[in-house]
């Protein structure tokens, strides 16, 4: 019998140690991601990009809260509840942050391929605003939900604490789904926009009808457009989590941690956020087309 408990110890600690490593890693790469966006002159990201991006970090962060309190007693009820609410409200804070970045491309897309000055100039504080209020409503739903009923609070697997009623889920679930629609109809309207307007990003001179525009540049059209569909993918990777909270699905649990590496990965690679990293080297401030 003791052999048995001493083999299940060692199995949750192995479990426990994968865990905590892919989001601690996950933490570092989001660090070193975002570090060249906000220290770099050369690397230019808009406000929404940074809210993605710093959705997942504090997802990281939510995922680490309960190391230390993961073996042996239940953990404290005031950390294991702020844990549970933070793990409902965070993957719907950066699926709805993840949907207004790529609202926020398209109308940036669609001023420099239609120069569609109807598109309010000032719209990055609503969009900033929609998933601040999806987390705070979600935040604070779970946590109504647990000071109410403290038995629906309980540790999963010995890797995070979660609500069990299902209705934080279910609602994630559903706003999450709903800024998954609005992301695949944007990326369907910026693919036919595109489609549409080729002419204008294969000229190489000013139309003559037109001789104050500026030619269309089409490396950052391909940049805005890689840009949203790597968010959608994230957006798909995040609403599929929402549905592994279960106490006995352990390899769905592992997906919580993994999520933030691939959206590390997605949007670490590329040229100028590498480039930020050489900081042996004196930089030049290079000209930039625009700020996704």
């Amino acid at each position: 019998m003791s052999g048995g408990i001493l083999l299940d110890v060692e199995l949750s600690l192995r479990q426990l140690s994968v865990f905590n490593s892919l989001f601690t890693v996950g933490l570092v790469l989001l660090v070193v991601v975002i570090g060249p966006a906000i220290f770099s002159r050369n690397v230019r990201r808009s406000p929404l990009w940074f809210a993605f991006m710093g959705s997942w970090l504090f997802y990281c962060i939510s995922g680490l809260l309960l190391v230390g309190h993961q073996l042996g007693p239940d953990p404290p009820f005031g950390i294991c509840l702020f844990q549970a609410a933070l793990i409902h409200s965070v993957p719907t804070l950066g699926t709805v942050a993840g949907a207004c970045f790529i609202v926020d491309l398209y109308c940036t897309l669609r001023v420099a391929l239609l120069r569609s000055y109807w598109i309010p100039m000032r719209r990055t504080p609503t969009l900033l605003a929609f998933p601040a209020v999806a987390f705070l409503f979600l935040f604070f739903l779970s946590l109504g939900i647990g000071l109410q009923d403290h038995t629906t609070v309980n540790r999963v697997q010995s890797m995070f604490c979660h609500v069990n009623t299902g209705l934080p889920t279910l609602v994630g679930a559903i706003l999450s789904g709903f800024a998954m629609l609005i992301a695949i109809g944007i990326e369907i309207a910026a693919a036919i926009m595109i489609f549409r307007n080729r002419r204008i990003l294969t000229a190489e001179k000013k139309s003559p009808l037109e001789p104050s525009q500026p030619p269309i540049a089409r490396s950052m059209v391909i940049r805005i457009f890689m840009f949203s569909l790597l968010t959608v993918l994230g957006l798909g990777l995040s609403t599929t989590m929402l549905f592994h909270f279960a106490d006995t699905d352990i390899q769905g649990n592992y997906m919580l941690p993994i999520l933030p590496l691939m959206v590390a990965v997605l949007f670490g690679a590329q040229r100028d956020i590498i480039l930020g990293w050489r900081f042996w080297k004196q930089e030049s401030k290079a000209p930039q087309v625009g700020a996704v």
